[in-house]
């Protein structure tokens, strides 16, 4: 009871960093910041999804660790802190009263007709939520390089990563005026999956900076909150329009945050678009999978029950799979699956001779997922019977050569017997981070040790051999694990170059923001290779429910 009090209610400020009780031990090279985002008051709501964001982290430095969380100063929560009930509508929470609605209403008129709302309240009213509580990444000049530094230097001969020469020279000079500059270079952007809900925000305080507004003529109502790196830097994404619209698939400048349109895929439903969160890359192809799980817009308005929370399931209509070239070089290829419905893509890459595209993801029968995560459900516990659904990590092999059939086979299990190895349940997938859209051996996620209706296990996933290592932590809740590669790694890169060695896959160390039974929450440190635990960081105040977040080094690097 004690960890659902501070998963699922209120989660509290905690501006200035407080240092955390460190048991075990924290190996040094350990430095930088895991940043999470996920809801932070959930007073007023409905489902696990729509909590007001809070940003939290955890800083690690020489074996100890400082903790701070703030929330992200968005329209929507001063309007809910000011009228004290739910204004803009969220994911599965509608406004909380008939004046309310007439609120957000008004809005969007409200600077042309400035009687229309009360001055004290017009301009802390949003059209529609602007609530950024889903991921957090980040973006300037510093991410860019830093990414395209790590990809670029994965070395093909052997498995190896080489460091960053920006964290080797201020490693070198000390330069403060450099690590200030770095620090100028590199800020948080936290978004959600509406137009307004694009925050930047101040790494080093969790401050909120200022709402995005794009410098470009994109169409947008809705984004994927799952923003794909690619090897030169940028972001890969899609926005969504409608009614009579679709998918704009779109890279992205990392510094200026300025997008460019690369292909549009209409939906197959105009009037109704299918929900789809995120999507899986590689640098040279995008894959939507438009699932048969529809937008209701008038159960999302009035808060009425549906098939899977206010949306509709329609399994007879099957999958459409949309393979897009981002080079513009080959037409949207279009097939079709049989129905499933999924959430978070694990990872994808080409087969060696390019004639396949791998796409591996948490794959579900039905949408009934939606319905798990509703707080009256997760607020009362697996004792009233309710289990999370199944979710198993499967791949779906896709043609790319566009001369076989149109109607592909459904996704095939990658590991067996997953329900005995504790993984019929897994998301908030990861991998090495120089592996994300190539070939690779393990892959690392949450999991679910029954009986519960909610995450409470890590698991890392051997795809060559089909081990499964479970870390569990009995009546708590595990957080998205990240995999953080060993500094040694450079080492082992170098020499693979000259033919006499190669890091291992796995070798570092995988971070996790979870919560014990008690409530407590702590920063989980666990050897890669091993699966043992380390260490861990117990903060000093509770931490609401997290989802995405992002691995911060202490030179500002990501």
């Amino acid at each position: 009871m004690a960890a659902r009090q501070a998963l699922f209610y209120e989660g509290i400020e905690q501006v200035d960093e407080d240092e955390a009780a460190v048991q075990g031990s924290i190996p040094d090279w350990l430095a930088g910041s895991l940043v999470m985002n996920g809801g932070g008051d959930y007073t007023p709501m409905r489902h696990l999804f729509d909590g007001y964001g809070l940003l939290s982290k955890v800083r690690l430095e020489g074996g100890r660790a400082w903790g701070s969380q703030r929330y992200i100063d968005t329209k929507a929560l001063k309007a809910y802190r000011h009228n004290g009930q739910v204004v803009a509508n969220e994911f599965a929470t509608p406004p909380g009263s008939l004046w309310a609605y007439m609120q957000q209403a008004l809005a969007p008129f409200a600077a042309l007709f400035p009687g229309l709302l009360p001055k004290s309240i017009a301009p802390t009213i949003p059209p529609m939520t602007d609530n950024a509580c889903v991921n957090v990444l980040t973006v300037g000049s510093a991410a860019a390089a830093a990414t395209k530094q790590q990809r670029n230097s994965t070395n093909t001969s052997g498995f190896g990563i080489a460091a960053a020469s920006s964290n080797d020279t201020s490693r070198s000079n000390g330069s403060t005026q450099q690590q200030q500059q770095q620090q100028r270079a590199l800020q948080l952007l936290a978004i959600t999956e509406d137009l307004f809900g694009s925050y930047l925000v101040d790494p080093a305080s969790l401050q909120t900076v200022k709402q995005v507004q794009y410098p470009d003529r994109l169409p947008c109502i809705m984004q994927s909150p799952h923003p794909a790196l690619q090897s030169d830097g940028s972001l890969l994404n899609f926005s969504r329009t409608f009614p009579f619209g679709g998918s704009h698939v779109y890279l992205q400048d990392r510094t200026t945050l300025a997008r460019e349109e690369v292909a549009f895929v209409p939906d197959r439903h105009w009037l109704a678009p299918a929900w789809m969160h995120d999507f899986a890359s590689t640098d040279r192809h995008a894959v939507l999978l438009e699932h048969p799980l529809y937008l209701d817009f008038l159960g999302m308005v009035g808060g009425w029950e549906n098939d899977a929370a206010w949306m509709k399931w329609r399994p007879e209509e099957g999958v459409r799979v949309h393979v897009v070239t981002l080079d513009g070089s080959k037409p949207v290829r279009t097939f079709t699956t049989p129905a499933f419905a999924y959430v978070h893509i694990g990872n994808a890459f080409e087969s060696a001779d390019g004639s396949m595209l791998h796409v591996d993801l948490g794959v579900f029968e039905d949408a009934q997922i939606l319905n798990d995560l509703k707080l009256q459900v997760l607020r009362h516990g697996p004792e009233q019977g309710r289990q999370v659904s199944p979710c198993s990590y499967m791949r779906l092999d896709v043609p790319l050569d566009c001369t076989g059939p149109l109607r592909l086979p459904g996704p095939k299990p990658l590991v067996a017997d997953a329900a005995a190895k504790h993984v019929d349940f897994v998301d908030y997938f990861n991998v090495h981070p120089a592996l994300k859209g190539r070939s690779y051996r393990y892959v690392y996620s949450t999991c679910a040790v029954r009986p519960t209706h909610i995450n409470n296990g890590l698991a890392k996933t051997d795809l060559a051999t089909q081990e499964v290592k479970v870390w569990h932590s009995p009546g708590g809740v595990t957080g998205e694990p990240h995999f953080i590669p060993h500094p040694s790694a450079a080492a082992a890169a170098a020499a693979a170059a000259d033919g006499t060695a190669a890091a291992a896959e796995d070798a570092g160390a995988v971070v996790s923001q979870c919560v014990d039974a008690q409530g407590r929450a702590f920063l989980l440190v666990l050897d890669a290779a091993s699966w043992s635990e380390l260490g861990r960081a117990v903060l000093p105040y509770s931490t609401p429910y997290r989802f995405h977040g992002v691995w911060v080094p202490s030179e500002g690097a990501a």
